[in-house]
């Protein structure tokens, strides 16, 4: 036994349409370029790039590597609480004494390109 349904069939003549789509936009090659117009930077960041500039490029790495001794003589002591609080300055002034050496390179390199 076939059911028939009562669906719309589609004419044989009509053609699907197609879906609509947003235009395309074409940058014009020739147009000037846009200039975006960055903020001010503040009057800290200076303060703060040119003060490490100032210290001796190897302070920091004596430092950092001095509270490692200390921390393993505290440790040797059977200070625990305090070689774990003096080891942990270390990482931080590493890092400084890498600052340090990246900021005296730029603002070397800053010194030569102006020449």
């Amino acid at each position: 036994m076939i059911l028939s349904m009562n669906l719309p069939r589609p004419k044989r003549d009509s053609k699907p349409q197609p879906e609509e789509l947003p235009p395309i936009l074409v940058e014009d090659p020739f147009a000037p370029p846009v200039m975006e117009v960055l903020p001010a930077e503040p009057e800290v960041a200076p303060v703060i790039e040119n003060r490490p500039a100032k210290s001796p490029s190897d302070a920091f790495l004596w430092a950092g590597l001095g509270t490692l001794g200390v921390s393993l003589v505290l440790r040797a002591a059977g200070k625990k609480h305090a070689s774990l609080l003096v080891s942990q300055w270390s990482g931080p002034l590493l890092l400084l004494s890498v600052y340090n050496k990246i900021a005296k390179a730029s603002a070397s390199e800053d010194v030569i390109a102006q020449v």
